[in-house]
């Protein structure tokens, strides 16, 4: 090797040993698209992104369970649904879905929705919700029908 390759060399791992890489720093928006009122997520992108979240307007989309009116959850995907994964599921505050048709109801259960309000990441932990709760909901829309 020549000397000027033996220097490109240890230069080379020189910078590479000094970039730091900070993950924690680092924000993808793929799964967020914010306009004037509201923050358009996924439930996965909210569940990892909480404090970003917090007392925010969102508009949360994710399948939604109004079977049982005291809990109300968007879940994840059709297999968290299927099975009631709270794990994988952000509950909803009920009193706009008490007020709901049985129709409507009946439309929206099991089916992909946009859920309009306020997440809250400590509302609801002492009952099990783990990934916070939309709180304040102004409207619930079937997913593309907006």
């Amino acid at each position: 090797m020549e000397v000027r390759q033996i220097l490109v060399l240890i230069f080379s791992v020189i910078l590479l040993f000094s970039i730091e890489v900070e993950a924690n720093s680092v924000t993808l928006n793929a799964n967020e698209r914010c306009g004037q009122n509201y923050c358009i997520v996924s439930v996965a992108h909210l569940m990892t992104n909480a404090d970003k979240y917090e007392k925010r307007k969102v508009a949360l989309v994710g399948i939604v369970d109004v079977s049982n009116p005291q809990s109300v959850m968007v879940y994840l995907d059709e297999g968290s649904f299927k099975h009631k994964v709270y794990e994988n599921a952000v509950a909803v505050s009920a009193p706009l879905i008490a007020t709901m048709s049985k129709e409507k109801k009946g439309l929206i259960q099991g089916n992909y929705v946009y859920i309009y309000g306020k997440y809250y990441s400590n509302i609801g932990s002492d009952k099990g919700f783990i990934n916070g709760t939309i709180d304040k909901v102004e409207s619930i829309t079937l997913y593309g029908e907006n």
